[in-house]
């Protein structure tokens, strides 16, 4: 972390809002909700936590490992086998699945469920209204989610020419939305018996903390 990063974080915490999510559970999605909704703030994308960010508000997202796995298996273009199942645990744990076991129960930490906002932004907002204790006017609620459905998300993504390739603005990757975005909890066939017990047993203490079964 930059030392200017830091310094900013520590005097002028009022400024920020840090959007905080394990990779490949929609947080690309919360994080243009709140630029619309937080316009006066600086809305800080990260995969890791680190001390630094303190008692700034947190917003974070999670989703079933399984379909988060599978995801993570399609970017990055690993095997189903063993070894790219395991490739592809490790960089779910790294990237913000182990870190926010750790701080789910902190006061300045909301956590979401992809499950429940993947096509019901009303749950969004509302969570939002409650945490930072403020109005987001209907119309405003009525253009995010038209302006940011998966369909206007693919346009955006098709833009792109791969997922290395993003919009500076809105942060959306090339080949950033699959076509099983809307089926939750679809991955679970991908993997055989073996598999399904290894990513169990590698993410107990995940699954546990946000009730997802395997």
């Amino acid at each position: 972390m930059k030392i200017l990063e830091l310094t900013q974080y520590r005097l002028f915490p009022q400024r920020y809002i840090i959007q905080l999510s394990p990779v490949r559970t929609g947080s690309t999605l919360v994080y243009n909700l709140l630029r619309g909704v937080l316009e006066g703030k600086k809305i800080v994308k990260k995969h890791r936590y680190r001390i630094a960010y303190g008692r700034l508000p947190i917003v974070a997202t999670v989703r079933d490992p399984f379909d988060a796995i599978a995801s993570v298996i399609r970017l990055n273009k690993l095997g189903t086998d063993r070894a790219g199942v395991e490739q592809a645990a490790d960089i779910f744990l790294k990237n913000g699945a182990a870190d926010i076991v750790k701080i789910k129960d902190k006061p300045n930490v909301l956590i979401l469920q992809y499950e429940r906002f993947i096509e019901d932004f009303g749950y969004v907002f509302s969570e939002l209204e409650a945490f930072f204790d403020f109005i987001i006017p209907d119309a405003r609620k009525q253009q995010l989610a038209l302006e940011f459905n998966l369909d206007n998300t693919r346009k955006i993504a098709g833009r792109q020419k791969r997922f290395g390739d993003y919009d500076s603005v809105t942060l959306i990757h090339g080949d950033h939305i699959s076509d099983h975005a809307k089926t939750p909890g679809y991955a679970i066939e991908m993997f055989d018996k073996d598999q399904v017990r290894y990513l169990s047993n590698r993410l107990a203490s995940y699954m546990q903390a946000f009730g997802y079964s395997g």
